[in-house]
């Protein structure tokens, strides 16, 4: 275990502890809301090069990486080596060099492929089909659509993924789709949008001037901020939409249209799109048109579903002390300070707000002694006052 005065890491393999030095390790593991599994890279110096002739770092090794010491709790989760390399020898003639490990969620190591028929809520679906491993906790936002669902050669979470997500509805989600994701905590989430919005931030982190004090950095500093936008193309195919869809009872083709404006419009704040665009890009639904309630929630949540890539239009990356308890999916509030000495406004009124956490990366760097989070985050909104004239653009200051 590497102790330091913050954090207490565990490093075992294949059930036994690595006694490393803290001057000899770095990782850096990631999670999203985008993607199932967590996965990483571990670093690691080997002078002698015995841990390297004993194969503890063959490909399948079963490694234990926990992280905490924050309110005494830890991040318990399991994971496997996918690929082990050392690049070249510290010296000629000598066989001993630095390790680099790539490694993904242990439960990625075992999946079989299954043909199964459930009959089911999506969301109790999911639920019975994690309570099949060892996860931490299972937390499920609730769908309202009913159907049949085939697994045909999938393992459980292709069949998620591929089959049961695309399609997942509920009647009290504001429209916003669903992300499925396991936490470097080892907990799953079956997650929709809105329900992300509705969570208490977490944390509050300050980008400002002169907030060290004797060079010890404060949990809710941020060291580096980089402002990113989708490029156009990224979102103008969900602004406006033509849906094609086809009659059960006629075999007719049903159009209807859909703008991303009618999606997770929350609490009179405005989506961040200045204008819309006049006509209309083409998607085709899988699903059928008919009177049946449960597969018209189908065809709801693969419109949805299709939103994910374009709802975060204005996004921030951020870099923060390390937090092992901040995750993907939490909603964190984020404050940009101005220069005094050249701004009249103490802080950005548009930009500082909530933030959910799209990706986070947990960072450790014994080497250069660091330790910090790097985060994505982004919203569907921009925050506006009541009297938007005050705004220089709104002025026709660049006129």
């Amino acid at each position: 275990m590497i102790t330091s005065t913050n954090f207490d890491i565990d490093f075992i393999i294949n059930k036994t502890p690595i006694p490393l030095e803290e001057s000899e390790t770095a990782f850096s593991i990631k999670e999203s809301i985008y993607e199932v599994f967590p996965r990483g890279i571990i670093t690691l110096k080997e002078p002698t090069g015995l841990l390297n002739e004993s194969l503890v770092f063959t490909r399948g090794s079963e490694i234990s990486l926990n992280i905490g010491k924050i309110n005494n709790q830890k991040n318990n989760c399991n994971y496997f080596i996918l690929k082990s390399n050392m690049h070249e020898p510290y010296t000629y003639g000598h066989y001993a060099g630095d390790i680099e490990l790539l490694i993904m969620h242990s439960l990625n190591k075992n999946l079989v492929s299954k043909n199964n028929a459930y009959k089911g809520r999506i969301s109790e679906l999911i639920r019975n089909i994690c309570s099949l491993y060892s996860f931490e906790e299972v937390i499920i936002n609730d769908t309202s659509n009913d159907d049949t669902w085939y697994q045909l050669q999938q393992n459980d979470f292709q069949f998620i993924v591929d089959q049961l997500l695309p399609n997942a509805y509920s009647r009290n989600s504001n429209n916003s789709p669903y992300f499925f994701y396991i936490g470097t905590d080892n907990k799953v989430r079956f997650l929709n949008l809105q329900s992300m919005y509705d969570k208490v931030s977490l944390h509050t982190y300050d980008f400002k001037q002169k907030t060290f004090d004797n060079n010890i950095i404060q949990n809710n500093e941020i060291l580096s901020v980089k402002t990113i936008s989708k490029d156009y193309f990224n979102f103008y195919k969900n602004i406006n939409r033509s849906i094609e869809f086809i009659d059960r009872q006629t075999g007719n083709k049903k159009i209807i249209n859909d703008s991303i404006v009618n999606h997770l419009n929350l609490q009179g704040n405005k989506l961040n799109i200045k204008n819309e665009i006049q006509g209309y890009t083409k998607l085709q639904s899988l699903g059928f048109t008919e009177n049946e309630t449960n597969r018209n929630e189908n065809i709801l949540g693969q419109i949805n579903f299709h939103n994910r890539e374009s709802l975060f239009i204005d996004e921030l990356y951020i870099v923060t002390p390390l937090n092992p308890l901040i995750h993907a999916g939490d909603k964190i509030t984020v404050n940009l300070h101005y220069d005094k000495s050249k701004a009249l406004l103490e802080k950005s009124n548009i930009y500082s707000g909530d933030y959910l956490i799209e990706e986070i990366e947990y960072i450790y760097d014994t080497k250069e002694n660091k330790h910090y989070n790097s985060m994505k985050v982004g919203r569907t909104y921009i925050n506006l006052t009541n009297d938007n004239r005050q705004y220089v653009l709104n002025k026709g200051l660049l006129a």
